[in-house]
């Protein structure tokens, strides 16, 4: 089965590499910006895996302007999409100060811009997968 990575990120460049590398290793990928049109991808298709910014200038959902941790926290509450997997990619370091918005979000990784190892970055997609699969099989 082709894996399917939902994308909600709003950088033009990242966007553009995104399209490049993941599709690269033949990932389905769907990027939006659009938090209304995000909630109805989820509920129209089978989702792997969710890469998500924090910091989304442009995303609006229900009319007002959210966030990376506001989108991951809605996802991970609803039971029916609680199970995808969240990778919370952002330019804050997991320091001690930006550490609560990567627990507030409820996501279930976390990894640092900018994405400088290619390699590493794909292998902890793979690893997230993998484990998400894991879990759905028991």
């Amino acid at each position: 089965m082709e894996e399917h990575l939902l994308i909600i990120e709003d950088d033009p460049f990242l966007k553009e590499f995104y399209q490049f590398v993941l599709k690269r290793m033949n990932y389905k990928i769907t990027i939006l910006e659009d938090g209304d049109k995000f909630f109805e991808t989820l509920a129209l298709e089978d989702i792997s895996l969710i890469l998500m910014d924090i910091n989304l200038k442009n995303t609006t959902y229900n009319g007002e302007r959210v966030d990376g941790v506001f989108l991951s926290r809605k996802v991970k509450k609803d039971k029916r999409y609680s199970h995808i997997p969240i990778l919370i990619v952002s330019a804050y370091s997991l320091d001690k100060s930006n550490r609560k918005l990567f627990v507030d979000s409820l996501a279930d990784d976390y990894f640092t811009k900018p994405i400088t190892d290619i390699n590493y970055f794909l292998s902890r997609i793979n690893n997230i997968i993998q484990k998400s699969c894991q879990k759905i099989e028991y």
